[in-house]
């Protein structure tokens, strides 16, 4: 299953650190929303 990774990244074995980091950007990404919209609401 090649997730959204390039063949050469999946035939490298970089996928999973690349899925790592896309999950931990992902999980700022709401974070930072989450404490715009407590700010709004406030």
């Amino acid at each position: 299953m090649l997730n959204n990774v390039t063949p050469a990244d999946a035939y490298f074995g970089r996928a999973p650190a690349i899925i790592k980091q896309r999950e931990r950007i992902k999980r700022q990404a709401i974070e930072y929303r989450r404490l715009q919209h407590r700010k709004l609401a406030a």
